[in-house]
């Protein structure tokens, strides 16, 4: 990549002049936090040698270094105020006079405690540009030439996975420029996120945890990362069993199958305001997962059924989401290996049994409290389920990493199972970390990905918050906004995604609930909660999944009207306008973009970068006009610009979509 190429051209003559060892340059230079103060920047303690720090020192010489490293600080501020006549002076002089600005780096200056370096824009410009049509030529080479993939089957008969050439699909068009699938080749990554409960209504509250498990599916698989995307079902436990109950009370066969979800939900509601009056009804529910667990064949007839309905209905909400998953899974199907889960506790000395008969794990010295893992009457509980389906993925997966998308209500509940986890495997981990040439064991690569509630989510209506509403609510609006310009309202109902009429205008307006939706919510800091606010999320003005929406589509309107060819060998020499560079310069960064949010998997990093790069699109747009150019006789120049707009388009749209957004070309 352009940025990485310039970096390194940076990097080499700074080691030559400083001393200081090349890729410890590179990854210190970044870009700079003003603008108008180059390309790239470096702070100047890093290319000093009291600021130069070895990963192989002890914490004594750190702290060491650290104090050194801050004097340093004074000592560059005195130099550049002219007051020291320092070595370090010298060597900032050095680095002035002899850094060679006749080639890619056109000036290096010193500003503050950085130092700046300014590249030859056209060449900056013309690699960069390059860079994307080799990397979508790549993609569209992949799209063509494969069309199925290795998928992991379900080794019960109850778990449902999606076909390999959807998998296949969604790989690839996870690539594209800004990906690098080198990265994580050969390394298996398993997802669980999602997971509604069967007892409770899919509301609101999954929709965050659903996002960011596509969003994180997505970028893996941009990277290279097989992964494995599981939706783990709540559908086994004591809170069945109450809704079984209730559904014994209440239950109407005919309005379970029109809407499963919502039935069982008024249902579930109904008995958990009979059990406050008539605590009978708790003892009744355990009872009926008693029988579960025991296998009693007419009560697992019903829970399938259950079951079956569900999931139909899920697969209709994740489809308009854009969303497959590999599996689907849930807590029943982790049965079989709860007798394995036991026998390894209590092998690693780890499970006890309680007087009353209740089999434990003691974490109280962690600050985890006691764990119960089996009740007195044999019923298995969340926590243990959870120990069995890790060791049941483990197994089937063979994972180098587990990601589980749940909100930080479950913080508890998922360091229990890390550290239970931890703790039975403590042997096997610490043998593996002695062959510097295997990974980590498995058992230490358990991560939670933690997100905080959505307050002040619901309807126009004010009534319970499902996640279907969620989503018609968002359509209507859209629809109602998109009928206020009559004419393109008529454009877009005459032809787009290749369907004609209302239907495709309710396509349209869909998309643009979800961008809506999505982009409100990713705007946010994933650990964070936020206020959903139904107004700011539907504006067509500010940082909006509108917005970005309505930058991707005017792109692609340039380029329909604009009379001229993509030609990806055009002169971007012509391209001399400031907003061309400023372009092309955002354009770059994207690569960078998405490597630091591989590591961090905070979905807000790409959604402000796409929203800059949006403003950059806006203002080239003004002054780069394709047909104007076209229509002058200035092929070369219109060819230049389209190819240009073009790479912003391509940039844009592999931002979305990572966001799990479906870029729409007419709005």
């Amino acid at each position: 990549m352009a940025s990485t190429r310039f970096k390194n051209v940076i990097a080499g003559q700074l080691a030559k002049l400083t001393g200081t060892d090349a890729s410890a340059i590179a990854r210190a230079i970044d870009r700079p936090k003003v603008k108008g103060h180059g390309t790239f920047s470096i702070p100047l303690p890093r290319l000093l040698p009291a600021s130069v720090t070895s990963g192989g020192k002890k914490k004594k010489a750190d702290k060491k270094t650290a104090s050194e490293s801050k004097e340093t600080l004074g000592v560059v501020a005195e130099v550049q105020g002219g007051r020291i006549p320092d070595a370090r002076a010298t060597l900032l002089a050095r680095i002035q006079n002899e850094f060679d600005t006749s080639g890619m780096i056109r000036s290096v200056q010193p500003a503050g405690q950085f130092l700046n370096f300014t590249v030859n824009e056209p060449q900056y410009l013309h690699d960069t540009i390059q860079d994307v049509v080799r990397a979508e030529n790549a993609k569209q080479a992949a799209l063509s030439s494969s069309t199925s993939s290795t998928s992991f089957s379900s080794a019960s008969s109850t778990a449902t996975t999606s076909t390999s050439t959807g998998t296949w699909n969604a790989h690839v068009e996870s690539l594209g420029y800004g990906m690098d699938p080198t990265v994580g080749e050969g390394k298996v990554v398993a997802i669980d996120y999602s997971s509604p409960n069967i007892a409770k209504p899919f509301h609101g509250g999954h929709l965050r945890g659903t996002i960011l498990g596509n969003f994180a599916t997505r970028l893996l698989r941009g990277f290279g990362y097989h992964v494995v995307g599981i939706n783990y079902l709540g559908d086994w436990g004591k809170q069945y069993g109450l809704m079984a109950v209730g559904f014994d009370r209440y239950g109407d066969r005919t309005k379970l199958h029109q809407d499963p979800i919502k039935h069982l939900y008024d249902v579930y509601v109904r008995i958990n305001q009979d059990i406050t009056t008539n605590p009978g009804l708790d003892k009744l529910a355990n009872q009926y997962f008693k029988q579960m667990e025991d296998g009693d064949p007419a009560v697992l007839s019903l829970w399938q059924e259950f079951r079956t309905l569900s999931i139909d209905f899920y697969r209709r909400i994740y489809k308009r989401l854009g969303i497959e998953f590999d599996i689907y899974s849930g807590e029943s199907e982790s049965a079989r290996f709860v007798p394995q889960a036991y026998e390894l506790l209590r092998t690693k000395g780890l499970l006890k049994e309680e007087a009353d008969g209740a089999w434990v794990v003691d974490l109280e010295k962690f600050g985890l409290g006691v764990c119960t893992l089996r009740r007195a009457d044999g019923t298995t509980l969340y926590l243990t389920r959870d120990v069995a389906a890790c060791l049941e993925r483990a197994e089937r997966f063979k994972f180098d990493r587990h990601l589980y998308m749940i909100g930080d209500d479950q913080n508890l509940h998922m360091k229990r199972l890390f550290k239970i986890m931890e703790l039975a495997f403590a042997t096997e981990a610490a043998e593996t970390s002695k062959d510097q040439k295997q990974q980590e064991h498995w058992s230490r690569s358990l991560q939670h990905i933690s997100f905080g509630k959505v307050q002040g989510m619901s309807t126009r209506k004010g009534n319970a918050v499902f996640l279907e509403d969620i989503l018609d609510t968002a359509q209507s609006t859209m629809l109602e906004k998109m009928k206020e310009n009559q004419a393109k309202f008529d454009a877009v109902k005459e032809s787009s995604s290749g369907r004609e009429g209302e239907g495709s205008v309710e396509l349209v307006a869909d998309q643009l609930g979800i961008s809506a939706v999505v982009i409100q919510d990713f705007q946010a800091k994933s650990h964070k909660g936020y206020e959903f606010s139904w107004k700011r999320m539907t504006e067509s003005t500010g940082n909006t999944g509108i917005y970005l929406q309505y930058a991707y589509a005017r792109l692609c309107g340039i380029a329909d009207k604009s009379g001229t060819t993509l030609n990806t060998s055009a002169n971007t020499s012509l391209l001399t306008e400031p907003e061309a560079y400023e372009l092309a310069n955002m354009i770059s960064q994207y690569p960078d973009i998405t490597l630091s949010t591989l590591h961090t998997l905070e979905p807000s990093t790409i959604v402000n970068y796409l929203f800059g790069l949006s403003h950059a699109i806006s203002s080239a747009n003004q002054v780069l006009q394709v047909k104007a150019a076209a229509e002058a006789g200035e092929k070369d120049l219109a060819e230049a610009r389209l190819l240009l707009l073009w790479c912003a388009r391509v940039t844009l749209g592999n931002g979305m979509r990572i966001l799990g957004l479906e870029p729409l070309e007419r709005m």
